[in-house]
């Protein structure tokens, strides 16, 4: 690639090819395992296409006080709000039963060199070792490092053997040490140039993520993805050069990118690039598909003075579309995940581990979808238990 071609703004056409480099890097093996979401307690998948994208689809994680699954309760334990309006439930699907030796949920971390600091990766390296190499049960976590050229390349790669079967090995998990030194290595060899546009940069991540998100949806049952990075812009000011961005999408396509000057901070001078669209197509493949998105912001608190962490000058600034850490907060908010502030990358591994048995879905009937954004609001009436849910949705006025 010219060393100037991201500089000139061809970028726009050039990152629809990543999607057969990312496609290509995934290490299939055998599993008959079609895409869905949950099933639900007597082992159905909802029917969460039949009425098409007016369904809307929530994953609930309910938790007790303590932090423990809470499994028993029913759709009348739940009330469900849309822009103030309560919303009647027409399907609901508890968590799964558990089952001896098998996980409640399936993770996949993304380890974001694109948007991370190339100093630092060091010490998010140690961070990731920490928390993986203790586990015993590693068969449902996958890890992924994202290069600095929107490539995402395995370290322990979705469907590395059949589903359900047995290994004598031991977990991958006890030599994640050098498998990500050498994944970390290979991408460093590489050489690739960094993205200088940053619109080229936000462009090959967020494909990136949905090209992953259609990878994971092969697998059943309640899932997690773990973002760790610094996050990326949803909408880039251009001066010029500003075109729709394309993202490929299975068997077909949509905007992901959209040129306008909605967005920008001079309008009627400046065009920009709204990701929004990928926000509101993204957030509904991660819901149907019964995947909650969180995101650990790394290395934010080094060096940082206690004062400070103390009354919060770390913490994310309120919801603003555009900053890289929005789009962090975005995606969490539209799926029911969570951002973690100050690198807590131990924490959020153990609970997306854990907070997979206690994974709800909730359907409704929305209205007909008029590309806006939508706030959603789920209270459940039991004393004691911590909802964690989507907190709106962007209704995908043309769904791809």
């Amino acid at each position: 690639m010219p060393r100037n071609a991201l500089a000139t703004g061809s970028w726009m056409a050039l990152v629809v090819a990543l999607v057969v480099v990312s496609g290509a890097l995934i290490t299939y093996g055998q599993s008959s395992a079609p895409p869905s979401s949950a099933a639900g307690a007597g082992g159905a998948a909802p029917k969460t296409n039949v009425s098409g994208p007016a369904v809307r689809v929530l994953n609930v994680t309910a938790l007790d006080e303590k932090g423990q699954a809470v499994m028993d309760l029913d759709s009348k334990d739940f009330q469900v709000y849309e822009d103030d309006k309560v919303q009647k439930i027409t399907d609901f699907y508890p968590p799964m039963p558990p089952v001896a030796g098998k996980s409640a949920s399936t993770t996949l971390i993304l380890f974001d060199l694109l948007n991370t600091i190339y100093s630092q990766r060091e010490n998010s390296t140690t961070l990731i070792v920490k928390a993986l190499q203790p586990l015993e049960a590693s068969d449902s976590i996958f890890l992924y490092v994202l290069s600095n050229h929107g490539d995402w390349y395995p370290v322990h790669a979705l469907y590395t053997r059949p589903q359900g079967a047995v290994s004598s090995d031991p977990p991958w998990t006890q030599q994640v040490r050098p498998l990500l030194d050498q994944t970390i290595d290979k991408v460093n060899a590489l050489r690739i140039e960094d993205y200088k546009d940053p619109g080229g940069r936000a462009a090959a991540t967020l494909l990136a993520l949905d090209q992953i998100g259609n990878a994971f949806v092969k697998i059943p049952g309640a899932k997690s993805i773990l973002w760790l990075t610094r996050g990326t812009p949803n909408w880039v000011d251009y001066p010029y050069g500003c075109k729709d961005v394309p993202f490929p999408d299975g068997g077909g396509s949509y905007i992901g990118g959209k040129c306008t000057d909605t967005c920008t901070r001079r309008p009627g001078v400046a065009k920009c690039v709204d990701y929004t669209p990928f926000l509101a197509h993204f957030g509904q493949k991660l819901a149907r598909t019964n995947i909650v998105f969180s995101s650990v912001l790394v290395n934010t608190t080094q060096g940082l003075p206690s004062a400070d962490l103390k009354h919060g000058r770390a913490a994310l600034p309120p919801a603003d579309r555009g900053r890289s850490r929005d789009t962090m907060q975005q995606l969490a908010n539209v799926s029911g995940g969570q951002v973690y502030l100050h690198g807590e990358t131990d924490q959020a591994i153990t609970e997306a581990l854990q907070n997979g048995r206690a994974r709800y879905q909730i359907m409704y009937n929305a209205g007909a979808p008029d590309g806006k954004y939508h706030a959603v609001r789920v209270e459940c009436a039991r004393k004691g238990v911590r909802i964690a849910a989507p907190t709106g949705y962007y209704a995908e006025a043309n769904p791809g």
